[in-house]
Order: structure tokens, then C-alpha cells, then sequence
């Protein structure tokens, strides 16, 4: 029968060994882009038609960490160490809600950054959710704000949009959460058309 303290030897050993495994075990690390949509519209700007500005995309702390998120639990959720996004995903956000935005708002001059001018618009979009989620669709939610060129609020909607995974893995994920901002755009459209339009 093995004495107290050859088996303590032997356990020591066998953690030892654990761990140097569990170190040297090479890691599957992935960068990943969203989707930036369609290609922005080109052309001469419109004469007479409103500016609309898109300003660039905020988004939550959580998600400006440079991994990708999953959520685990109600109130729970997990920031990937080896799964990243190649670039700032709020810069990502707001390339493709451009794209989007200047090909469905063919009579409105969509420009990135600060507009100026009576016909000038804001759209001021925050992003509070982006992430996989344990019930198996990636989810996106936030809010958008239409300013007029002082600043004041002109409409205001949330959004939520919640897709299913039909696979395992981060990649399916960024394909669902492309999709899914993607229709978010879109949606922004016809009510952004309507308020320039009343103006």
C-alpha cells in the first residue's frame, strides 16, 4: 500500500503535469469583421435635399473590450479572450449603418461626421447590446436619436432584434449579429425618410 507521502509526491506531480499541459496546449485564437453591408451610394450630393449625418455609432463599455460577447445567464455574460473583433466594433457598427443608410435614403445627402446648415440632421445611434446569447440567438438592441443642426431631439426609437444561430461557433455568431444590425439599418430608414420630409 502506498505510504502519505509517496501518494502526495505522486499527486504533486500529476498537477505539475497537468498544468505545463494545459499551458503548452496551443490556442485556437480567430479574429473576426461584421458584414459592412452594401457598397454607400455614390453621386453628386442632391441640391436642396436635407443632410443627414451619420455620427459614429456608441456603444456599451462591456462591448468595446475587443472580444466577442456571449451572454451565459440573465445577467451574466462572458468576453471572449481568443475570439476578437479585428477592429474597433463601434468603427464597424458605424460603417455599416452608412452603407446602408445612403443606399435606402436616395433623396437625402448621408454624409459620416458633423453636418452643418438649416437642412442638417444628426443621427446619434447607441448600441447597449451585441452578443450571442445562452437561449441560441444573437441579439441586438440599442437606440437612435434624430437631431436637428442644434442639437434637439427630432425622433427618438429603441431597437431589438433577436436572430437564431442555426450552428455552433463564433463565426455563425458575427453572421447573425451582421444580419441582424443590418436589418436594424434598414429599419432606421422609413421613419428617418418621414421625419426629414416633415421638416
Amino acid at each position: 500500500m502506498m505510504n502519505t507521502s509517496r501518494l502526495v509526491t505522486v499527486l504533486m506531480l500529476f498537477t505539475v503535469g497537468l498544468v505545463a499541459g494545459c499551458a503548452s496546449a496551443p490556442s485556437d485564437s480567430a479574429l473576426f469583421v461584421l458584414d459592412d453591408g452594401p457598397a454607400p451610394a455614390s453621386g453628386a450630393p442632391i441640391s436642396g435635399a436635407p443632410t443627414l449625418s451619420v455620427n459614429p455609432v456608441m456603444v456599451a463599455d462591456y462591448l468595446n473590450r475587443g472580444g466577442l460577447v456571449f451572454q451565459t445567464a440573465p445577467y451574466k455574460v462572458v468576453i471572449a479572450n481568443n475570439n476578437r473583433w479585428a477592429a474597433p466594433l463601434a468603427g464597424q457598427l458605424t460603417d455599416t449603418l452608412y452603407n446602408v443608410l445612403s443606399r435606402r435614403l436616395r433623396q437625402v445627402n448621408v454624409q459620416r461626421g458633423r453636418a452643418s446648415g438649416d437642412t442638417a440632421y444628426g443621427l446619434v445611434t447607441r448600441v447597449d447590446a451585441f452578443y450571442g446569447s445562452h437561449d441560441g440567438q444573437a441579439h441586438v438592441a440599442g437606440v437612435w436619436q434624430l437631431v436637428d443642426d442644434q442639437g434637439m431631439p427630432v425622433r427618438r426609437e429603441n431597437f431589438d432584434q433577436a436572430i437564431a444561430l442555426d450552428q455552433d461557433g463564433y463565426a455563425e455568431l458575427v453572421a447573425k449579429l451582421s444580419q441582424a444590425w443590418q436589418n436594424i439599418a434598414a429599419d432606421m430608414s422609413p421613419p428617418i425618410a418621414a421625419s426629414l420630409a416633415r421638416r
